[in-house]
């Protein structure tokens, strides 16, 4: 097998990125699969594990790509509009259902990702630097995540 230069790597890596974003924000985070990657970017899946050696992998390609989605559908001026701008962005909202279901998902996951607990901690710092009480962040983002685990098994 044929090594191949570190800029060429990484321009192959931009582009598997690229592919697995537009995966994600068109089908979900369950349709981001080895064989739907390798299937979209004509290259065989032993390649692309060189790149994702599993799907957690994967997940590195949505770093920093869905946590302003998050934010730019939420209220986040008092825990009681935070909640209801999230019930109505999870009913309304698409891409943010999206992020919801990745970030449920993964946390229920073997694999769970550093990126998901990284992002239910930077939401729950975000919101008690908002409001200046960690607790009622914390209880706040507990009960939207309960509320989203319910929504999402009802669909």
């Amino acid at each position: 097998m044929a090594k191949i230069s570190a800029a060429v790597r990484a321009a192959n890596k931009e582009k598997l990125d690229t592919i697995v974003e537009e995966i994600f924000w068109e089908s979900g985070w369950d349709a981001v699969t080895l064989n739907s990657v390798s299937d979209r970017a004509g290259m065989g899946k032993s390649t692309l594990q060189n790149y994702y050696p599993n799907r957690k992998h994967f997940g590195e390609a949505l770093r920093g790509k869905v946590f302003p989605v998050v934010l730019k559908a939420l209220d986040t001026s008092s825990p009681s509009e935070f909640k209801i701008s999230w019930e109505t962005a999870l009913s309304t909202d698409k891409r943010f259902r999206m992020v919801v279901n990745l970030l449920i998902s993964n946390s229920t996951s073997d694999m769970t990702s550093d990126m998901t607990v990284q992002g239910i901690v930077r939401l729950r710092h975000h919101l008690a630097e908002q409001w200046s009480n960690e607790k009622m962040a914390y209880d706040t983002v507990m009960w939207v995540l309960g509320l989203s685990v319910l929504k999402l098994a009802e669909s």
